[in-house]
């Protein structure tokens, strides 16, 4: 089974393959191919009989198909080698030319600086190939070329016609002119022969005269006679005359009809292209009808694909959205459980203390009751000594309860900074917010920047193309061919550049 590039291929070989075969007048078809345009001509049946029949040699039928058929795949793999090698020399005779001629430019300091400019050149050349490769590469300028191809098929066609009907019009006015030429020979031959014989009956008649004057007498049956002799020579030699022009007649009648079989034979075989370039003008409808099919499933393609892609940012934006979220109220969480864990911490250490304190002072104002009481016992003998520790006790008292102050102080600032370090903390996730969401935003940017390069770079590539396909056009010029091709290949060229836009 073949395997196609593009299914325009494909089709059009199917319609190739339905034209092949015999119809039911017998006569055979040939579908000739050059250049990506396919004819399809009718091989008439061979009658040696009829009047129009036109011997074509074998070995010259043979070298038209063998130029107009369709190359294989070796002949256009060595015409890719023949292009590559003719591009390999091209470029080599440009390296040349570079070297050879001498710009005004300002002295290389090394050896590598030359290279790198002949290398920058060659490189500038290739790209141009490229670029020109690439267009040619295009669906636009394939189906161009194929309206091109066809374009040049029928210029030469008409050409042909035109000369033929310039041959034909030569001849007829040779014919004509032959056939003139003729009567006139005619006319003046019998013109001469008349003359001839109107001297000749003078002189006889002048004999006579004489010869009658003599013998007058004498030769009245012999005049006679002589007369009837001269009269029927005359009937004769007019006879004969009437016999060449009845002749001359006929075969002019027999020329006139056979020019007239021959334009009529001309007619049919132009009837029978105009209907052949009819046949070939409906294909090409139910082709661009195909192809508009095509190019409109691929927009409905392109539209879906994009609503997909769409979609999918649009569920990425949210899913980010979502998990900043859920990381802010996750840091949330972690910051409360703990401020709340230092909070208990700090709080069970001082409950311990505060219970700690508690007990001691218990123990110390139970102390102090015992020694309250031992005071009261020894009132009399120990009065002053007691007094002296209960002040001393009362000054330990009293640099507790200040050293309690202090702690109480000190949690305070304690909790302040925790305070503080909550709400940096706070604000360094707010910063980070910020700086995911000016990230988003700036990677909307740098996307709409990468799409507006898309589209200027497909703009430029449609300019470049356009710039071809005039240029292509322009050439068509060159080939002699009429205004009237050249601008319905201009229409076609713009129906597809608006249909690819």
């Amino acid at each position: 089974m073949k395997k196609y590039k593009t299914k325009t291929q494909c089709r059009r070989d199917e319609v190739l393959d339905g034209l092949k075969g015999f119809p039911q007048d017998g006569r055979k078809r040939v579908t000739i191919i050059a250049n990506d345009h396919a004819r399809v001509v009718l091989i008439p049946e061979e009658n040696r009989s009829s009047s129009d029949f036109i011997k074509v040699k074998e070995s010259k039928y043979e070298s038209l198909i063998d130029v107009t058929r369709r190359p294989n795949l070796e002949e256009r793999q060595e015409y890719v080698n023949k292009m590559k090698e003719d591009n390999i020399k091209r470029e080599t005779n440009l390296m040349n030319i570079i070297k050879s001629v001498k710009i005004v430019k300002p002295k290389l300091s090394t050896l590598e600086s030359k290279e790198d400019e002949e290398k920058r050149i060659r490189e500038k050349h290739i790209k141009q190939r490229a670029e020109a490769l690439r267009l040619e590469e295009e669906d636009v300028m394939k189906l161009l070329n194929s309206e091109i191809a066809r374009a040049k098929c029928s210029a030469i066609q008409q050409k042909q016609i035109d000369q033929k009907l310039l041959k034909e019009k030569v001849d007829k006015e040779m014919e004509e002119k032959r056939v003139k030429d003729m009567l006139e020979r005619n006319e003046f031959l019998f013109y001469k022969a008349k003359t001839k014989d109107e001297e000749q009956k003078r002189d006889t008649k002048k004999k006579f005269v004489e010869f009658l004057e003599k013998q007058v007498k004498v030769k009245e049956v012999e005049k006679s006679l002589r007369k009837k002799e001269i009269e029927q020579e005359i009937t004769e030699k007019n006879l004969r005359l009437a016999q060449q022009n009845k002749k001359d007649l006929e075969e002019l009648l027999r020329r006139e009809e056979d020019r007239r079989n021959l334009l009529n034979h001309n007619k049919n075989s132009i009837l029978e292209a105009q209907k052949l370039k009819e046949k070939e003008i409906e294909e090409e409808k139910i082709l661009s009808a195909k192809m508009e099919d095509i190019w409109r499933q691929k927009d409905e393609q392109q539209k879906s694909a994009q609503d997909h892609f769409n979609r999918q940012l649009e569920e990425r934006n949210k899913v980010f959205e979502l998990l900043a979220k859920q990381k802010k109220e996750e840091n949330e969480l972690r910051l409360e459980a703990e401020e709340f864990a230092m909070r208990r911490r700090n709080n069970e250490f001082d409950r311990e203390w505060r219970q700690k304190e508690k007990e001691r002072i218990l123990n110390e104002l139970e102390k102090r009751k015992s020694f309250q009481e031992g005071i009261l016992r020894q009132i009399d003998d120990k009065y002053k000594q007691k007094t002296i520790e209960i002040i001393d006790e009362l000054k330990e008292v009293q640099k507790m309860a200040n050293k309690l102050k202090d702690m109480d102080s000190k949690i305070e600032e304690h909790n302040k900074k925790l305070k503080d370090e909550k709400q940096k903390m706070t604000g360094y996730i707010v910063e980070q917010a910020q700086e995911k969401l000016r990230k988003e935003e700036q990677e909307k940017v740098e996307t709409e920047i990468w799409r507006n390069k898309i589209k200027d770079m497909e703009q430029r590539r449609k300019e470049k193309l356009r710039k071809a396909i005039e240029k292509k056009i322009e050439d068509l010029r060159s080939h002699d061919i009429s205004d009237e091709l050249i601008n319905s290949v201009r229409q076609k060229a713009d129906i597809l550049e608006s249909k690819i836009q």
